[in-house]
């Protein structure tokens, strides 16, 4: 076994096939689940809010001395905290006496004290502790729970969501299972189910993959269960060897689009696949795989809204109450479950597609320059579509996590780095009136897709000439770019470049 330093955690999806019992068993843990959610999530707001003996917190800052301290926290209300601490110190400086104002603070709830909590409430009530499968319920308070309030409030996530409560309790979902193990290629969860005849059923979950690399009976895994389209799967977390691959001495750039990843010999296109026709002489555009789904999923999308508008308008009509149970008739549902088909279809195809380009990038090249794209505030209009489906996040948390297990190197080059205004071929940088925009360059009358240097006459398309920009880039000039397009003239770019 290698050292933890050399290991790195990995989570494997594999699909499995239980028989009728084990359906009904992963189900019922789905749903109890849920209910574990729900409850953990009143009683934390409850522990929160109103529990004044939960709420109050000294808190000392010794070395401020005589100061008003403001710190700011994530709540669900805006609140201030004050500090004011008061210290006398003697001639040497040090520390003879303090006062302190005892304040009041929120105190956030751990997953423990809210299993804690719950397990009080119902002993009081009556309630046996045994009631709870330990299973289900502390792994849903302790890990699921827990993880999802301190993400909430930790100031280095600010786009974490508050936890809600789950209105709709269905058999689709998931629950984790932290004492699971693999024997002879099957998986035993940690529960056994009771048979009619009130025997425990023994035998384990059969697999479509192999986990012989897996079997061992003694060892526990972490395990998550998921329930999804009639289908069940469950995550193994495994613990891999880091594999550092001979190095090939080549760098490599990915200039992420919303139809097609660039890089310098290779170019994967996700949507629509440029042909040459002879014929014509130039390059026609031919749907893949993925754009004949789109089509579909766009006409099925249409067909069921305009099934809603009919009938909301024949209700309003006759003056019904307008409920979802108007419009929920077989055909509807039908139409429904073939949208949900081709929306996990389109999955699974970009799943592959981003998983064998890293593969190619990771196996061939020694350092992978990526840029540091931030999605969420770009520019939404028509092209919004286009950009949920490329998977920008998606392909860069693929990239970094075989990078790390294959120990290539990766760089994110700066959000601002102007890579698609960098030439290539002698580093310098369009800036103020000749750079390109979307509409292209009025002052020299090129496209939006054309680049050309006005120092050395470099031309090439804009799109495949960025991966070659990417590889200039150098984390230390930065400062001096920056400074530069501030002015807006035309400067070089001085960083390490290598084919």
């Amino acid at each position: 076994m290698a050292d933890k330093q050399d290991t790195m955690k990995l989570t494997r999806l594999v699909r499995i096939y239980p028989n009728l019992l084990m359906r009904d068993f992963i189900k019922r843990n789905i749903r109890y689940s849920q209910e574990c959610w729900n409850r953990g999530i009143k009683t934390w707001q409850h522990m929160y809010h109103e529990e004044p003996n939960h709420l109050k917190k000294i808190v000392f800052t010794p070395k401020k001395d005589k100061q008003k301290v403001k710190i700011k926290t994530k709540r669900f209300y805006q609140t201030h905290l004050v500090v004011k601490t008061t210290v006398k110190r003697n001639r040497q400086n040090k520390i003879i006496s303090y006062k302190f104002t005892p304040v009041t603070r929120k105190y956030t709830p751990t997953g423990k004290s809210v299993r804690d909590n719950i397990i009080d409430a119902n002993r009081t009530k009556g309630i046996k502790e045994t009631i709870y499968p330990n299973e289900v319920f502390q792994n849903v308070l302790i890990y699921d729970l827990d993880q999802s309030y301190q993400a909430f409030f930790d100031p280095s996530r600010p786009d974490s969501k508050r936890p809600k409560i789950k209105q709709k309790i269905s058999d689709n979902g998931s629950y984790l299972d932290t004492q699971a193990h693999i024997r002879d290629g099957k998986i035993f969860p940690t529960t056994n189910v009771k048979m009619p005849n009130r025997k425990l059923y023994t035998g384990g979950i059969r697999c479509g993959e192999d986990l012989s690399d897996l079997n061992d009976k003694n060892k526990r895994y972490r395990m998550r269960f998921i329930h999804r389209d009639h289908k069940f799967y469950v995550a193994i977390s495994v613990e891999r060897p880091i594999k550092s691959l001979m190095a090939t001495g080549q760098w490599d750039g990915v200039d992420v689009n919303v139809d097609h990843f660039n890089s310098t010999n290779k170019v994967v296109w996700l949507s629509k696949q440029p042909l040459y026709d002879r014929k014509l002489g130039k390059a026609v555009y031919q749907k893949t795989r993925l754009a004949r789904l789109y089509d579909k999923i766009a006409h099925y999308q249409r067909t069921l809204a305009n099934k809603r508008e009919c009938i909301i308008r024949l209700a309003k009509k006759a003056k019904q109450k307008i409920d979802k149970s108007l419009w929920q008739t077989k055909n509807y549902q039908k139409i429904q479950l073939k949208l949900r088909q081709c929306y996990l279809k389109v999955d699974h195809i970009q799943h592959d597609i981003v998983q064998k380009y890293t593969n190619y990038l990771v196996k061939y090249h020694d350092r992978i320059y990526i840029e540091d794209l931030d999605v969420k505030h770009m520019k939404m209009g028509v092209a919004s579509k286009g950009l949920h489906r490329s998977l920008f996040g998606y392909f860069r948390q693929t990239l970094t996590y075989k990078c790390q297990l294959f120990g290539r190197e990766l760089v994110v080059v700066h959000a601002k780095y102007p890579s698609t205004q960098v030439c290539p071929n002698c580093g310098f940088a369009k800036a103020g009136d000749n750079k390109i925009t979307l509409k292209g360059n009025q002052k020299h009358h090129t496209k939006h897709n054309e680049f050309k240097c006005y120092h050395c006459g470099y031309t090439a398309d804009r799109d495949a000439k960025v991966p070659v920009s990417l590889m200039r880039y150098n984390a230390d000039s930065m400062a001096e770019i920056m400074k530069r397009q501030k002015l807006g003239q035309d400067y070089q770019v001085v960083g390490i470049y290598m084919m």
